[in-house]
């Protein structure tokens, strides 16, 4: 006995350790003999940007039309509630396949649900920041309480950690979905079946206080008045349905405000309304008159609008957790913004390793020599077999080649650009050519540091971080017609293609790696450069001066369309230098309180620029605010067309001159290898490398006769 009870104690220690070291975790839900636990915080590491980008989203979706705000918060309702084993899991977004019918046809759904595109736009917006990474069924789940919330609701925290699913069932959204004629105890057995209770039920039947409702489904209401209810019928507002509904002989198209007196405010109206007899879906007004249970329960709410707030929260909260895929159930499905637009692309995990929007870890470095070598067989950009660069020059996209010094703002410039793309439906594609970069603010389609570890660059070479950077890009710069050739394939798609690059100026003004990226943008697609300045730090005349001859250089070195884009606007205006552009004699002005020598120097500078300016389009952009963004598409749009009536005859004359030029040094070559080989007799030749180590000389040795010449 004594022992028994020894082995008894030991056990309930071990429970209570391991409940101790077991993380706290609500709403833990048992499917079958499978535990599903969802968490806060999943994104907190992987994606910080996503609760923040779902917000902007929606209040800009809100703004334009409020009935948006019922719209998601419905799609995440009719998402949840197909049944209890697989609800919360985003397949009330996918379409029909070969292998399975839809939900979006399904009776509940069709002509109804509405919002896809705002979660397509939040989605390929997040798979720029966070590739891969946040679900569509927690896009869902945050939408619609920020939803509630940005209509005057309550807010809750959302518990995260879903994943997508492969498949949908039209059968299960016709069957589980509550109809808008369905009784009270059709209404209890739905949210029963799914496991939420009557209280549930009437706390999120409160969702009816914004949004509206086609004549369809509320026609019963007006046709047969009698089984509205009974004594809380009422005449005016039933025959007002009624007459709404007779101005029209399609009753899919005209809809009613579901709450007449405040419809696009969350509140407790919507049961204050029941009571009154002005329900508009006769499964709202049923809540009063068939159950004294609801009745009850709609009347508390009517009193008391916090305790209404709270239920819901409570209810919204246990909703989300039905049947969520976790762990390794389920995908995380991805937005293909390469070749389907604002379509959700399935894709498992290895066919997404192998996308454009490579998967590899770019932070780590290698363990040996060989990995530098091979990571340059390895870019994770889409290549034809034929390896050189189709002749056929294309008018789109646009290449925009963001170039500043560090610290102008210009990644978060670029940033910007990518934002304004998705929220102007304009096709972009982004490329980040900065190998040492740690993070990006947004995903890029191809990313040299997939490719070239620039750590293993410095490290092999014994260079500095400038040097790591160019030699970096020097070896990327090898493969660049794999890059072009990626682009190519999606030219169609595309209207921009967004290139960040490196602080390193000199990439652009005698960099080998510059002109080679430069001139393969140019003689495929219509290239222009965008050179970021710094304006708050570009307000002394000397400084401004500096960024002008840099931007100069640049011109001169390419020898491309040039935008300046005056960042940073938000915190100082950009005028002062449009004034200096234009006006000789204002910059003069500006520089008669300075007698040193580099003020002299600047004065006489501008002059000599005077040409330089009238050749530049110039606009005020705030990376932050997003200020300036359509003035810069304008002058963006008005460079490329420069660029076709300009720049690229001068292009193609110099690439002919240089392809006639490759020919001559070719022949030479030939001829000098050819007479070599004579003089050797079939013998090793020994390249004279100007080494003294005679060792190395040997092992420089090559024997022609044995080792195929690729020429």
């Amino acid at each position: 006995m004594a022992m028994g009870l020894v082995i008894c104690f030991m056990m309930l220690i071990m429970l209570v350790t391991a409940l101790a070291e077991t993380p706290t975790t609500l709403n833990k839900t048992c499917v079958g003999d499978i535990s599903v636990l969802l968490q806060f915080d999943v994104y907190q590491e992987s994606c910080p940007e996503a609760e923040p980008i779902i917000l902007s989203w929606v209040q800009s979706a809100i703004s334009e039309e409020p009935r948006m705000a019922a719209s998601l918060l419905r799609l995440h309702f009719h998402d949840c509630f197909v049944n209890a084993s697989q609800g919360c899991d985003a397949s009330v977004l996918l379409d029909d396949a070969d292998n399975f019918v839809g939900e979006k046809t399904a009776p509940p759904n069709l002509n109804s649900l509405r919002g896809f595109e705002v979660i397509d736009a939040i989605k390929s917006d997040l798979e720029f920041v966070c590739p891969q990474t946040v679900s569509c069924a927690d896009i869902l789940a945050i939408a619609a309480r920020d939803s509630v919330l940005l209509s005057g609701g309550p807010g809750w925290e959302v518990q995260t950690g879903r994943r997508d699913s492969l498949t949908a069932s039209k059968a299960a959204a016709t069957n589980n979905i509550p109809a808008p004629n369905s009784s009270v105890a059709t209404l209890v057995a739905n949210f029963q079946n799914v496991g939420l209770s009557t209280n549930d039920m009437v706390a999120l039947s409160g969702a009816h206080t914004i949004g509206k409702a086609r004549c369809s489904t509320f026609s019963s209401r007006f046709m047969n008045p009698s089984n509205s209810g009974g004594p809380d019928v009422n005449m005016d507002f039933v025959q007002s349905l009624q007459q709404l509904c007779s101005e029209t002989s399609d009753s899919t198209t005209t809809v009613a405000h579901l709450d007449l007196v405040t419809p696009a405010t969350f509140d407790n109206q919507y049961y204050i309304n029941l009571i009154s007899g002005e329900g508009l879906l006769p499964s709202d007004q049923v809540l009063v008159v068939q159950d004294d249970r609801t009745r009850e329960i709609v009347e508390s709410y009517a009193e008391d609008p916090l305790l209404f707030f709270e239920d819901f929260k409570n209810s919204m909260i246990k909703m989300g957790a039905l049947g969520p895929l976790t762990g390794d159930s389920g995908e995380i499905l991805r937005m293909d913004i390469d070749s389907k637009l604002n379509k959700l692309d399935i894709k498992s995990g290895d066919e997404a390793s192998s996308s454009t929007q490579a998967q590899v870890d770019s932070k780590g470095t290698a363990e040996d020599k060989d990995e530098l070598a091979d990571s340059m067989n390895n870019l994770n950009a889409e290549a034809s077999s034929s390896g050189q660069v189709g002749p056929s020059f294309r008018r789109k996209p646009v290449i925009i080649i963001v170039v500043g010094m560090a610290g102008s703002g210009k990644t978060t410039f670029l940033h910007r650009l990518v934002c304004h793309t998705q929220a102007s439906r304009i096709r972009g594609y982004v490329l980040n050519l900065d190998p040492a970069v740690m993070t990006l603010p947004y995903g890029a389609n191809i990313d040299i540091r997939d490719t070239v570890k620039y750590k293993e660059v410095m490290r092999q070479f014994n260079l500095g971080p400038n040097g790591g950077i160019l030699t970096s890009l020097n070896l990327f710069a090898t493969k660049f017609d794999e890059v072009i050739q990626a682009i190519e394939k999606r030219a169609d798609q595309l209207d921009y293609v967004l290139v960040d690059t490196p602080g390193q100026i000199e990439i652009f003004t005698w960099s080998a790696s510059g002109a080679i990226i430069t001139e393969a943008f140019a003689s495929t697609f219509p290239t222009v450069v965008a050179y970021v300045v710094d304006t708050p730090r570009s307000s002394s005349p000397v400084t401004f001066m500096s960024n002008m001859l840099y931007a100069c250089s640049i011109l001169y070195k390419t020898r491309l369309p040039l935008v300046l884009a005056f960042n940073k606007i938000d915190v100082a205006q950009h005028q002062f230098a449009l004034e200096w552009m234009e006006d000789f004699e204002a910059f003069q002005g500006a520089m008669r309180s300075d007698d040193s020598y580099m003020s002299t120097f600047s004065q006489s500078l501008s002059l000599a620029l005077d040409e330089f300016y009238k050749n530049l389009r110039s606009v005020g952009v705030s990376a932050v605010s997003g200020a300036g963004m359509d003035a810069f598409f304008k002058a963006i749009e008005a460079s490329a067309e420069e660029y076709m009536e300009t720049y690229k005859a001068d292009l193609d004359k110099r690439r002919v001159e240089k392809q006639r030029l490759e020919e001559e040094q070719q022949k030479q070559n030939m001829e000098k290898l050819r007479k070599d080989m004579e003089n050797s007799g079939g013998q090793s030749v020994v390249l004279s490398t100007g080494l003294k180590d005679k060792a190395h000389h040997n092992n420089m040795a090559i024997n022609y006769n044995t080792v195929p010449l690729n020429l």
